[in-house]
């Protein structure tokens, strides 16, 4: 794995890493930002493969998308596990901790969930999008829950211009339970080192001690930054949205838009 790794300031030059993946943001990495506090589907599957083989991929992830550019249905479900291990116990809720419903990674895609997603363990989120320039639409017949306690149904958690419609059921019923949350997340390394948000961006500065303003955008520490731009462009909420918090958006967060359309359909509940 070839990484851009930095010795200075503005200076890096090309190792070969093998100890360390260097996917954005992961916990896993060496960077000095990360807002992961477990591993991403990817690096689990390399843990697998390197002998832990009793790992169930998909009792932690339902799906994952890391390619860009792509358009589909989702088709993948995220339900509790049977005992074997080897296929989901349908419309039963997996109370995993952390676990995944659909993971998206990468950007620009349009993603049409159209399969149920029962996240309803610990911390647990329905749908986690790190990606930039996303379309994610839930269908008017498809649910999804994250009903565990601190669960989100569906959790912005990165990057610029993100499209997000729900046509059909979100819900976070348990306790300090958020049904949409557009948040960056604490730096898991300080936030004294570097902070990150919707046009923020921060670094400490070692010499002199203080944070510094740096740049939104072009690559830094490996990844493009993503950060020059609001974290969701459009918010059309058309179905059902239910949670402690049904709508949560963090002091690091933009969102330039939101709709509520009002139909037969449409069900808002919890604290905004």
């Amino acid at each position: 794995m070839e990484i851009d790794k930095g010795i200075n300031e503005g200076e890096y030059i090309k190792s070969f890493e093998l100890s360390h993946f260097e996917l954005a943001h992961s916990m896993m990495s060496h960077q000095e930002w990360r807002n992961y506090t477990t591993v991403m589907e990817a690096e689990l599957a390399a843990f697998k493969d390197l002998g832990y083989k009793n790992i169930d991929l998909r009792n932690y992830f339902g799906s994952s998308e890391y390619r860009d550019d792509q358009v589909y249905d989702n088709t993948n479900p995220y339900y509790a596990r049977n005992e074997n291990g080897d296929a989901y116990e349908q419309e039963v809720p997996n109370t995993t901790m952390l676990g995944v419903g659909l993971h998206i990674y990468g950007s620009n895609n349009q993603i049409n969930q159209v399969a149920n997603l029962y996240a309803d363990g610990e911390a647990a989120v329905a749908i986690r999008n790190d990606g930039s320039s996303n379309t994610i639409q839930v269908a008017k017949d498809t649910k999804l829950t994250a009903n565990g306690t601190s669960g989100t149904g569906i959790l912005l958690s990165y990057g610029k211009e993100n499209t997000l419609i729900v046509d059909g059921t979100v819900e976070a019923l348990g306790q300090n339970g958020k049904a949409i949350n557009f948040d960056f997340g604490k730096n898991a390394m300080g936030e004294y080192k570097e902070q990150r948000g919707s046009y923020i961006h921060f670094v400490y500065d070692y010499n002199t001690e203080t944070k510094k303003e740096y740049s939104l955008s072009g690559i830094y520490d490996g990844h493009e930054l993503n950060l020059n731009g609001a974290l969701a462009n459009l918010i059309n909420i058309n179905g059902k949205v239910k949670g402690q918090n049904s709508i949560y958006i963090a002091d690091n967060a933009y969102v330039k838009e939101i709709n509520v359309n009002i139909n037969n359909e449409t069900d808002l509940s919890g604290v905004l």
